[in-house]
């Protein structure tokens, strides 16, 4: 999702945390850490992004996890307290998650967090399928 693919571990580690600083700084939300309650491993990360989509901002549930987690559930924990957390405190009717079209797992995971298929869409130079879920009442 607009990672670069090339550079060392540490170049590309550096780049994310500015990354993420440009976008606190902008927008006031970006990634969070996730880390293993028992051991404090860190485990991938989460959080609440403003979007621009088509012209409109909406904000996503983002997650990552680190390849060995993936199948704990991990994904699921995350992506649910991130949705329970925006809708808890912040003034939207909808969270979105854009999603690869071909990555089958985050889709599972987007639809155990009450979210369904909205629409296709172009982001970032992907073919993606953005998930939805409205406020409820």
């Amino acid at each position: 999702m607009g990672i670069p693919l090339t550079g060392t571990p540490e170049e590309l580690a550096a780049w994310w945390v500015n990354k993420q600083k440009e976008q606190y700084q902008d927008s006031g939300f970006g990634h969070l850490a996730a880390t293993l309650p028992e051991s404090g491993a860190l485990i991938g990360m989460a959080g609440i992004i403003p979007r621009n989509l088509e012209g409109e901002t909406l904000y996503e549930v983002g997650y990552s996890l680190l390849p060995v987690h993936w199948g704990n559930g991990y994904g699921t924990e995350m992506a649910q307290q991130m949705k329970a957390w925006a809708f808890q405190h912040l003034p939207v009717d909808q969270v979105i998650s854009i999603i690869h079209k071909d990555d089958t797992a985050s889709q599972h995971v987007a639809r155990k967090n009450g979210l369904s298929p909205w629409k296709e869409a172009e982001f970032k130079g992907m073919e993606v399928v953005v998930y939805r879920v409205l406020r409820e009442g």
